[in-house]
């Protein structure tokens, strides 16, 4: 993927759920995923993570995320390390590793069987792989092209946030006015290529 200088500040995650949506349609592996029921923002760092994924869904949690017409379902969260020290490459694998934890039979749930302490290292490594390949072998390189941008863009951010777990809820209805567009600084690093001959 080539990285694409602008002068604008488009906003990003219309084109983010666009390419989930390709995703969730070209990839067999996770055709039961709806693209339209996750919501995209930006957040802190966590330690090194580049992304993470929550469910928005919690048992006698009468909470609502609208997102439209729909209620969000999942919350996917992109985080510096994301935006300012990624490949294009590195930020589809990303992708493809958060929407990989969403359970495939059960909608609004991440799957308790590829949660990290349930798989070894190397299990996870490769079901990943393979969702990656997958997803180079099927993917347009325009439809992907979101992930080169090398310059400011528009992210959702929370303003107000839903609490799930800790200190009681006091709010069970979020909407876009809990939302702001923060600008964000995407650094684009090329695609380091092996030189190197047998």
């Amino acid at each position: 993927m080539v990285t694409r200088p602008i002068s604008s500040r488009p906003e990003l995650a219309p084109a983010l759920h666009r390419l989930c949506d390709e995703l969730t349609r070209r990839l067999p592996a996770l055709s039961s995923v709806d693209a339209r029921r996750i919501l995209i923002v930006t957040g802190q760092a966590r330690g090194a993570a580049r992304a993470s994924i929550r469910s928005l869904c919690r048992p006698g949690l009468p909470l609502q995320v609208r997102l439209g017409r729909q209620s969000a379902l999942y919350e996917l969260t992109l985080r510096p390390l994301w935006f300012r020290q990624s490949t294009p490459e590195r930020r589809l694998e990303a992708l493809l590793h958060e929407l990989w934890h969403i359970d495939p039979e059960r909608p609004g749930s991440l799957a308790a069987q590829r949660r990290h302490r349930a798989l070894a290292p190397r299990q996870t490594r490769r079901a990943l792989d393979r969702l990656f390949a997958d997803a180079r072998a099927r993917l347009g390189p325009e439809t992907a092209a979101c992930l080169a941008i090398d310059g400011e863009v528009l992210m959702p951010a929370w303003l107000t946030r839903p609490v799930l777990t800790g200190e009681p809820q006091r709010r069970h209805s979020y909407g876009p006015r809990d939302l702001f567009l923060q600008p964000v600084m995407m650094i684009t690093r090329p695609l380091k290529i092996d030189t190197t001959t047998e």
